[in-house]
């Protein structure tokens, strides 16, 4: 999954695609959700997903957001259910982008670990780092491989 995502993440697009307007980026593409911190789509042609902070998680020079950035470049390289992402800074603007998930992970191949024991492995991880998930995981799957696609409430454990 992260040879397919690098081959196809070409920076300067997705910059590109990080400056237009919502209208631009939901008539040529998509939407897949708006959730509290981001709002996600998947570009045409593509198998890769956009996500753009809404202004109420913050913008790129907060205090807030450049906290998050530190946990999420922490985080990493745990790997496990973390995806192949790019983060990107245009102005003021932050974003990530990712593969595209389809479907819940229940349906994927049966020859993982159990979820679960994924889950507790992750988040032990984390939790060696001074991290964690402020929220309930969002697992899709992508050529078959479980991962998290959302991310905006990852913290380290003193900031609760």
């Amino acid at each position: 999954m992260a040879e397919a995502f690098f081959r196809a993440f070409d920076r300067s697009l997705f910059e590109q695609y990080m400056g237009l307007p919502t209208k631009v980026l939901n008539a040529d593409n998509d939407l897949l959700g708006e959730g509290a911190h981001f709002t996600a789509w998947r570009l045409r042609g593509t198998a890769l997903v956009l996500k753009r902070a809404k202004p109420v998680f913050g913008k790129a020079d907060t205090p807030q957001v450049r906290t998050w950035l530190a946990a999420l470049r922490q985080a990493i390289p745990v790997g496990g259910l973390l995806p192949p992402l790019e983060v990107l800074i245009t102005g003021d603007s932050v974003g990530l982008v990712m593969p595209y998930g389809a479907g819940q992970a229940a349906a994927a191949a049966p020859a993982w670990l159990p979820l679960t024991e994924q889950l507790q492995e992750f988040n032990g991880k984390l939790a060696a780092i001074g991290l964690e998930l402020g929220d309930v995981p969002q697992i899709r799957v992508a050529a078959g491989v479980p991962f998290i696609v959302d991310l905006s409430d990852l913290r380290t454990v003193k900031s609760r």
